[in-house]
């Protein structure tokens, strides 16, 4: 049975790359080079064939490292599926060679590639749940606990799976000064 960093991390296999390679561009990169931000929308996927991509988040204020992807392995989360903002920065560490997927052109593989797509989509599931697992913060949402605004704001964060963090102004000590 596979780990869940594995389900999170796949390699492709040679025949995958192949299928992949017909549907994307080769887009050669160099180190420092940022190919999405938080923030981002429509965001591109990208498999690397040669050099190494670093996945970083900044929720808590800090640079934190995710992962480093390597050759046959793949860039994204479920937002790219979804049109949502990037949660997280990918930069290259050590230039190469790329394969780059616009958003729909991902979308058009998950559909004609079932057996990539399974692995495509069950990854970026898996990588939401250890980011969440591992502390991602996410929105900061501040407020009463007695508040329907409040709630109304938490409910819609639950419904639209985005990640956030309750703060109470009731209880929170560290509330007032966040606020301010």
């Amino acid at each position: 049975m596979s780990s869940d960093h594995e389900v999170a991390f796949p390699i492709f296999s040679a025949g995958d790359l192949a299928a992949l390679t017909a549907r994307s561009h080769i887009r050669e990169v160099g180190a420092g080079e940022v190919l999405f931000a938080e923030g981002d929308r429509n965001f591109c996927f990208f498999v690397v064939l040669e050099g190494a991509v670093e996945i970083v988040e900044h929720s808590s204020g800090a640079s934190l490292p995710v992962t480093v992807h390597r050759p046959e392995e793949f860039t994204g989360d479920v937002d790219m599926l979804t049109g949502r903002s990037a949660l997280v920065t990918a930069r290259v560490t050590e230039g190469g060679r790329l394969l780059q997927l616009s958003t729909e052109e991902l979308r058009r593989v998950v559909d004609e590639l079932p057996e990539v797509g399974e692995t495509i989509v069950k990854a970026f599931l898996m990588r939401r749940t250890l980011l969440l697992g591992q502390g991602f913060e996410g929105v900061k949402i501040i407020g009463s606990r007695f508040s329907p605004e409040a709630h109304r704001l938490r409910d819609f964060a639950v419904r639209n799976a985005i990640p956030f963090t309750w703060i109470d102004l009731d209880s929170d000590e560290q509330a007032d000064a966040l606020l301010r």
